[in-house]
């Protein structure tokens, strides 16, 4: 795990620097063979290694780099590449036959950084109308190389040998909060008059990202990136901030998104930490780009208390699990028609083990690990 210190000493105006951001200013920063090395696996957990080899190039020192590294970081380019010519194939699909859709996530924010293959993604994402889902599904596949691998309870995965596409439906991240505001997600967007494609307005664009952000952090945890993309959009697109507050509000992390915000120009501005964005980083840090198990862990157990938490796993179906069929299925199901399919997921192994990991993995969070999550939770207001 990175301490803060060195984070915020070594690693941190590494970044700063491959992102342009302090290239007029003299470097004083030296990094140790060990250092090196621990800044370039962490830039790997958090899928921001691109980032951190441009500004070691522009430290002006000749540092070592492994080759390991150079590799990924070669991939993560040819990655961008790949991406970048899909989704214009895409695009020209959907526009021929008259579906609107909307670009989400990297593929939009990648367009506000100063080089756009320093903002790697794993997926192309990509919304399109429910009513339009099985028209654009077949289009697809007919006329390219993607074929439908699964489907998920807001999307359908499709790959080519390269791509990994999530064709979504709806960009609810099953949150009963947040999803109240997130299904309506067409109503904020508008016609870019290029072909069928759409965009949000540039304030739900910033609400998106801060929704998406609040449920990888109670799902698992947030790693670097997501500050990075938050800080682009505030910082090159114009919009109305009070409009992003009310959003906020109205689904209860309106104190989870000033602070992100604060952290983001601390690191981005040379802000001064509070107790609160000293306590957020130090959660980042912990993990990857999508936080850590452990942290996930210790989330539920500080919002759910171990037996509880158990107890809803196993007996009233949530929102969440009602969320996820009715999605799937387009239908409204019975408390004990959900019961039987609950019931019926214990019968596969796989899941059995999946349920044991995650119980006693709660159950394990140590007593300091769980003091720490809910003083954060707290002032984050989650």
């Amino acid at each position: 795990m990175i301490d803060n210190l060195f984070f915020d000493s070594k690693i941190l105006p590494v970044i700063r620097l491959g992102l342009n951001l302090d290239v007029d200013s003299d470097h004083k920063i030296s990094l140790s063979d060990s250092e090196l090395e621990d800044l370039l696996y962490f830039s790997t957990k958090q899928s921001i290694l691109p980032i951190t080899i441009k500004g070691l190039h522009r430290l002006n020192r000749q540092y070592q780099i492994n080759n390991e590294y150079l590799k990924k970081n070669a991939k993560c380019v040819h990655q961008f590449v790949l991406q970048e010519t899909a989704i214009k194939t895409l695009r020209k699909i959907l526009d021929k036959h008259s579906i609107p859709y909307i670009l989400l996530k990297g593929a939009v924010i990648r367009d506000l950084y100063p080089e756009k293959e320093l903002r790697t993604c794993c997926d192309v994402d990509i919304l399109v109308h429910h009513e339009d889902l099985n028209k654009a599904i077949d289009y697809i596949e007919k006329e390219s190389d993607f074929k439908t691998k699964e489907t998920g309870y807001h999307d359908i995965s499709m790959v080519n040998k390269y791509v990994h596409l999530e064709l979504h439906f709806s960009v609810k991240v099953n949150s009963e909060n947040l999803d109240a505001r997130l299904e309506k997600a067409w109503d904020h967007s508008f016609n870019t008059n290029e072909g069928c494609k759409f965009d949000f307005s540039s304030e739900f664009q910033v609400f998106y990202i801060i929704s998406h952000m609040c449920h990888h952090f109670l799902m698992g945890g947030l790693g670097v990136r997501p500050f990075i993309d938050l800080w682009y959009l505030r910082n090159k697109t114009s919009y109305d901030e009070n409009k992003v507050l009310e959003l906020c509000d109205n689904c209860s992390i309106s104190k989870f998104y000033k602070e992100c915000v604060h952290l983001s120009e601390v690191w981005f501005e040379s802000k001064v930490h509070t107790n609160t964005t000293i306590m957020l980083e130090k959660a980042v840090l912990c993990g990857g780009v999508y936080g850590s198990r452990d942290f996930g862990y210790a989330v539920r157990q500080s919002n759910s208390h171990g037996i509880k938490y158990i107890f809803k796993r196993f007996f009233p179906p949530s929102y969440q699990v009602r969320e996820f069929y009715e999605d799937m299925t387009e239908k409204r199901h019975s408390i004990i028609y959900l019961y039987f399919l609950r019931l019926k997921s214990w019968f596969q192994k796989d899941r059995r083990k999946e349920l044991k990991k995650q119980f006693d993995g709660i159950l394990s969070v140590d007593k300091k690990q769980l003091e720490f999550t809910d003083e954060l939770l707290n002032e984050l207001g989650l």
